[in-house]
């Protein structure tokens, strides 16, 4: 005797139902939260106080690094990338480039890096100037900056 698919299923959340498997009412598919181990909905990974919890830290990792960048970045460098002349001199350099990369001239340039760092005087009453500046990739951009290499136990680049 076989009995149909739909009586199977029936049967079947029923079972898991009672032994309080991974299935929840009719057909809501359960797995365990990455971090606690609580059962929650399927397409969900975390449970609601874990997304809260990391919510929170994520909050406060993020206020952590932006009070770190605002104490090392000048408030009238920051200001002067906002600017409308220089969204204009960024663009208009990129275009020049063909949006590549002008350093390695393999990859698309996102970024333009002025080649008088504007914190200095002489950058600073330069940073207009279309001649300075060049269309680079984040690669090339991190090289000319020396982000993200050897770094002194002060936490300075070499």
């Amino acid at each position: 005797m076989s009995i149909g698919f739909g009586k199977f299923l029936k049967y079947f959340f029923s079972v898991c139902r009672l032994k309080g498997r991974f299935f929840s009412g009719v057909g809501m598919i359960l797995k365990l939260c990455s971090k606690c181990g609580k059962k929650i909905e399927y397409p969900k990974t975390l449970c609601d106080e874990c997304q809260e919890k990391q919510g929170a830290d994520f909050k406060k990792g993020k206020a952590k690094a932006d009070k770190r960048y605002s104490q090392t970045t000048d408030r009238k460098l920051g200001a002067f990338y906002h600017t409308r002349e220089w969204k204009v001199i960024s663009a208009t350099r990129m275009q020049m480039a063909g949006y590549m990369c002008e350093y390695c001239g393999k990859v698309l340039a996102i970024e333009v890096h002025h080649e008088t760092p504007i914190d200095t005087p002489q950058g600073w009453e330069t940073r207009f100037d279309i001649s300075r500046v060049r269309a680079t990739c984040i690669r090339c951009h991190n090289i000319q900056h020396k982000r993200f290499g050897a770094r002194r136990p002060d936490g300075r680049n070499l």
